[in-house]
């Protein structure tokens, strides 16, 4: 159930209570209040990104940002920039925070993300280099890269985390775009299907 517009002092009370639900709550209270305040009244901006997992038969290519908790690894993620398609800027970020060349994307479905005003665009992707093939990262936003077979994957989705050679691998743990990619993935070899939550996913959707 979507979670109700609360007022200041109601979200104090439910943040003792379920930080996460208060922090999706205020999002929305900001929102209103910044359309109530604006000259206009029109709705404020909403920034498109991509979310793309890098995969081959054999496994995917994960990513582990500056700062991320603990051993928690993700996919290529960025902002689609003015002048831009969503596939374009697949391949641009792909690019800048691998190296790879992408051959191919698979829309996946997308996600609402209302903290920073974006609306998330998934895709299966592709690329030129094969598994195995050396990582050259963006040192500004990632300290590791490594691709991971494609069982060790789906024993850090059964168990929340595997070792896969020496190196610990925690997947996404909250239901969203991430999670529909990796699973997905380790069902089929990364083809997907119908968007699992319909037409698209929120974070409290």
């Amino acid at each position: 159930m979507p979670m109700l517009l609360r007022a200041p002092r109601e979200l104090e009370l439910l943040a003792a209570t379920d930080r996460g639900a208060a922090l999706w709550a205020a999002a929305q209270w900001k929102h209103l209040a910044m359309r109530a305040t604006s000259a206009t009244g029109d709705f404020t901006r909403i920034d498109p990104c991509v979310l793309a997992l890098v995969h081959a038969p054999e496994g995917v290519a994960l990513l582990h940002r500056h700062g991320a908790a603990g051993d928690r690894w993700g996919a290529v993620a960025g902002y689609v920039e003015p002048g831009e398609s969503a596939e374009q800027a697949v391949a641009r970020e792909v690019a800048e925070e691998t190296g790879f060349t992408v051959v191919s994307t698979v829309y996946a479905g997308s996600e609402s993300w209302p903290p920073s005003g974006s609306l998330m665009l998934g895709f299966s992707v592709t690329v030129a280099e094969p598994f195995g093939a050396a990582l050259v990262l963006d040192a500004a936003e990632h300290d590791r890269g490594a691709w991971f077979p494609r069982h060790q994957v789906a024993a850090a989705r059964r168990t929340g985390t595997a070792t896969v050679g020496g190196r610990p691998l925690a997947l996404p743990d909250t239901p969203g775009l991430a999670q529909i990619l990796v699973d997905r993935y380790i069902a089929d070899a990364g083809t997907p299907g119908p968007p699992a939550y319909g037409a698209g996913h929120s974070l409290r959707g």
